[in-house]
């Protein structure tokens, strides 16, 4: 048996306690204020007061699930009544998510009536889910820069207001699927990362293919989740054209990218046939990186120079892009999946090309700079935009060209693109800029020699071994991170922990 070293109890104690600090933050303030219970109320609605109008419709859905064994008004042929009422309309929310609800419930069940059981875990599980995000920001940081900066990341999560937040973060009472996306998300963009740094074979296929089986619990939990498809599409795409132009593409790569979109699609097919109804997004997302992935592995075959092959690639996706211009509007059923294909691509992508619809509920407003900075406390933001320009653009992606800091640049810019598309994605901000904020926190401590400054201080024996020991530098660092980062930081996450009638009981 290994022995188990000191430091590695350090970073479980250190992740436990970021855990513990998220989860009471979400959960306490919301559940002691009283306005989530309502003692004399005999049914689920009446006395299980939930966030928003997403999660009691989530409610109906789960209290039917618990009843019957069976998941509701799937099946586009059993549509729910009260939906587009008089008419009726398919429950558009996939199972995974609210299963998960009822078997919290069933648990409980044993120890307190089901209307109590069911309340209860959909009011808990998502600041749970919320408070696991630290697991996957500590891994993704340890494997950018380091374990220290990891656990940083981790430590920085409870401090980051829109987080602990109602809306789209993870408050108590919100029970809505977005924090779960977000854990489920970041979890999968964990293993595509350890695949793409994995140089041994069968672990990089057995890591893409577990994020295939996190891209399949996305795929059956949440209606967008060919968003997901589409960004690992996009990715895949990108890195096979600079594995063509620097000569180094690898069958390698082509079965990373097919492992992880092919299982999962496979995960969520079920889903998709017992709905009665494939969502084409994502399969031709996958269909696409199939298609280019082989293209990509002829060229790397024939070894053409670049200058010949990226003008072909960029003929023939002119071609394609052309094609499915053309049939966006045919009414021929054979064209059905690349008719719905091309009209998300020209115009009716959710939540980026926004209809008249869309536009009157409050989640498709964008929000001002000021805002979007101050979502993330005064300097977390800025500091993750510091990172992302000098430690992975500068000194890693223009030196390397590596796959994982290709990755990273994506995910941020297309982050930040839909947050200034929409202001429901700015949440999905938190882990990336928790993680890039925790690298160059560290690497300024590794420039500043924290560690050897430690050590320095504890021999000091006069006043002139301070002044030898303690730099400008330091000070300097020291009180930028205790009054710019954790004093404000610290105090807006209490502030978006504790609910409006309660502010003034706290805070007075």
């Amino acid at each position: 048996m290994a022995k188990i070293e000191r430091k590695d109890v350090i970073i479980a104690t250190c992740l436990a306690l970021a855990m513990f600090i998220t989860l009471f933050l979400a959960v306490y303030f919301n559940a002691s204020s009283g306005e989530t219970v309502n003692p004399s109320g005999k049914t689920l609605e009446d006395k299980y007061y939930l966030s928003g109008p997403d999660p009691y419709y989530n409610m109906r859905v789960v209290e039917k699930l618990y009843e019957t064994g069976h998941y509701p008004y799937w099946n586009i042929h059993d549509p729910d009544p009260l939906l587009n009422y008089p008419v009726g309309k398919a429950n558009s929310r996939p199972p995974l998510f609210n299963t998960l609800f009822v078997i919290l419930a069933k648990v409980l069940s044993s120890f307190m009536s089901s209307v109590d059981a069911i309340g209860l875990s959909m009011q808990f599980l998502p600041s749970l889910y919320g408070a696991l995000l630290v697991i996957p920001v500590y891994f993704i940081g340890t494997l950018l820069f380091g374990r220290k900066a990891g656990l940083i990341a981790a430590l920085l999560v409870p401090l980051i207001p829109i987080h602990i937040g109602s809306g789209h973060g993870s408050a108590f009472s919100l029970a809505d699927h977005d924090s779960f996306i977000l854990l489920l998300g970041t979890t999968l963009y964990f293993f595509v990362l350890r695949s793409l740094k994995e140089e041994d074979f069968k672990k990089s296929i057995i890591f893409a293919s577990m994020a295939g089986v996190f891209l399949g619990m996305e795929a059956l939990s949440w209606a967008g989740a060919y968003f997901y498809f589409a960004f690992l599409a996009l990715y895949f795409v990108i890195q096979m054209i600079v594995d063509i132009v620097r000569y180094k593409a690898s069958t390698q790569r082509f079965l990373v990218a097919v492992s992880c979109m092919g299982v999962g699609l496979l995960l969520a097919m079920p889903s998709y046939l017992a709905k009665g109804s494939i969502n084409y997004m994502s399969t031709i997302s996958f269909a696409a990186v199939f298609l280019f992935g082989l293209i990509y592995l002829f060229l790397s075959r024939k070894k053409l120079p670049w200058i010949i092959t990226l003008p072909s690639i960029a003929s023939l996706a002119g071609i394609a892009l052309f094609v499915l211009y053309m049939i966006k509007d045919t009414t021929n059923p054979l064209l059905y999946p690349l008719s719905r294909f091309a009209n998300h691509i020209f115009g009716g992508l959710a939540y980026v090309q926004k209809s008249k619809t869309y536009l009157t509920i409050a989640e498709a407003s964008t929000f001002g700079i000021s805002r979007t900075v101050m979502s993330f406390g005064p300097a977390l933001y800025l500091m993750a935009w510091f990172a992302f320009l000098f430690l992975i653009i500068w000194k890693r992606f223009i030196r390397k060209w590596d796959a994982v800091s290709i990755f990273i640049i994506i995910w941020f810019i297309v982050e930040n693109y839909l947050t200034g598309s929409a202001g429901r994605f700015l949440n999905d901000l938190v882990p990336i800029v928790a993680i890039l904020s925790g690298g160059i926190i560290w690497y300024l401590m590794e420039k500043l020699d924290i560690k050897q400054m430690r050590k320095t201080i504890a021999n000091i024996r006069s006043l002139r071994d301070i002044r030898k020991a303690i730099r400008a530098s330091h000070i300097a660092f020291v009180v930028f991170t205790a009054f710019v980062i954790i004093v404000p930081n610290t105090f807006l996450s209490l502030d978006a922990a504790v609910p409006s009638m309660e502010k003034q009981k706290i805070f007075g």
